[in-house]
């Protein structure tokens, strides 16, 4: 049976600016109708005692099947009926609907309320010349010879070192074995082991006991491992270590000219500072956008404290712990039993982004609103347009690109739309430029 708007009444209960509950009531007559065709279709199914399937009497299957044909006649009615409030009301929700308080009276009339969230209705307002400060970088040669000497560290070389003693500028290859109360630990053993006797070591205080040793010395330290030991056997006690020093080594670093650069990929020395100032360039650049995005979106946010969604703050709010637990925890973090130091880092979390949560909902409702208003949304010939630049990027994948391109044509157009919008939104910013 088909229900009609007329004959459903409902009224609004309460309103808020993203949620709306109505009572509503649905009368016996309709009530009565939906039932009668409830138990007809029980009645071509059912099988009782006595009766081929089909057949059993109406009254037979009334008594024996009555809590269901109820159940059955409910949600039927709720069906079809929360369509029509909601296309009543113009309403487009923003979840499913939440049904509550359902109750199917003596007289056979139905009432319930029907709980809706909706997208705030709202104007942006102040996104237009929107003061922000540009901090400029301006990439120098002290910046430039600075990646230069950490590319020569990056490319440095162990060599025997001149030295006679073991300092903690060098890297010592050893032979060790630890021992505890006169027995040798077997996973406490190596040889020709490589250490760098200025980093901070596993076994502290190990690379400090070595200082001083001439190759072909062995020499007995004692070692305190803490009482925070992961291994019980070890916490708290002392072991000694029997080490021999086989290898003094340090590290030779490569001479900055034009050999350099070519074991780097680039032609020349020259070539490879400008290489190097481009790309510092560009990611003090990139560094400078971000920040101007970060103040126009700070200025909407603040000139715009729209109401939210309650559920859809806590699916966002959701989605960022989670990630942020899984970062910090990994596969743990998804168990459903939780440890209790993930179980209390997920509490920390939850207050500490609520905030961040909303500010992100709220600015994804601003730029959204800005974009159909400015009628900035990314087009076929946008999309079809970045296709054909990261093509000519990256020429050896192009089948690759395409098909990625086809299967994830939405998300590339969402990009694009909000690529869009923040460039206009930065045109049309003030922008004043500070050192």
């Amino acid at each position: 049976m088909e229900l009609t708007l007329e004959k459903i009444k409902f009224k609004t209960k309460e309103e808020k600016p993203c949620q709306v509950t109505f009572s509503v009531q649905i009368p016996s007559d309709i009530v009565e109708a939906k039932q009668k065709e409830v138990t007809k279709e029980f009645q071509r199914e059912a099988q009782l005692p006595g009766f081929r399937v089909g057949k059993a009497p109406l009254e037979l299957i009334q008594k024996n099947f009555a809590d269901k044909l109820k159940s059955h006649t409910v949600d039927q009615l709720l069906k079809e009926s929360v369509p029509h409030v909601l296309r009543e009301k113009e309403i487009i929700p923003l979840f499913t609907p939440m049904v509550d308080q359902i109750n199917l009276d003596a007289k056979q009339v139905l009432s319930f309320t029907l709980v809706i969230e909706r997208n705030p209705n709202f104007k942006v307002k102040s996104f237009k010349n929107i003061s922000v400060e540009k901090k400029v970088k301006k990439i120098t040669d002290a910046d430039v010879q600075k990646e230069l000497d950490t590319l020569r560290e990056r490319n440095a070389q162990l060599a025997p070192a001149k030295a006679t003693k073991l300092e903690k500028t060098h890297f010592a290859v050893i032979d060790f074995a630890g021992s505890l109360d006169g027995k040798l630990l077997p996973n406490m053993k190596a040889e020709n082991q490589l250490i760098d006797c200025a980093s901070p070591q596993t076994i502290q205080g190990f690379a400090e006991g070595i200082l001083g040793l001439t190759v072909g010395e062995t020499k007995e330290i004692s070692v305190p491992f803490p009482a925070t030991h992961p291994n019980k056997d070890l916490a708290g006690k002392n072991v000694i270590f029997k080490v021999a020093l086989r290898e003094i080594k340090e590290k030779v670093l490569p001479n900055l000219d034009d050999e350099l650069a070519k074991d780097l990929g680039v032609a020349s020395l020259t070539d490879l500072k400008t290489a190097i100032q481009n790309s510092l360039q560009k990611t003090a650049d990139e560094a400078t956008q971000t920040q101007i995005e970060n103040q126009i979106c700070d200025h909407l946010v603040k000139e715009n404290n729209i109401p939210l969604p309650n559920t859809l703050v806590s699916v966002q709010l959701s989605s960022m712990v989670n990630q942020a637990l899984k970062k910090e925890f990994g596969p743990k973090a998804e168990k459903e039993d939780l440890e209790p130091e993930i179980k209390e880092k997920k509490e920390s979390l939850i207050k500490e982004l609520k905030v961040p949560a909303e500010k992100a909902v709220r600015l994804s409702y601003l730029i959204g609103a800005i974009t159909r208003e400015e009628k900035l949304a990314a087009t076929e010939e946008d999309w079809t347009a970045e296709l054909e630049v990261t093509k000519k990027n990256y020429p050896a994948q192009l089948a690759q690109i395409e098909k990625s391109f086809i299967e994830n044509k939405e998300k590339i157009l969402r990009r694009l739309t909000e690529s869009k919008t923040f460039k206009f939104l930065v045109d049309k910013a003030k922008i004043k430029e500070v050192a």
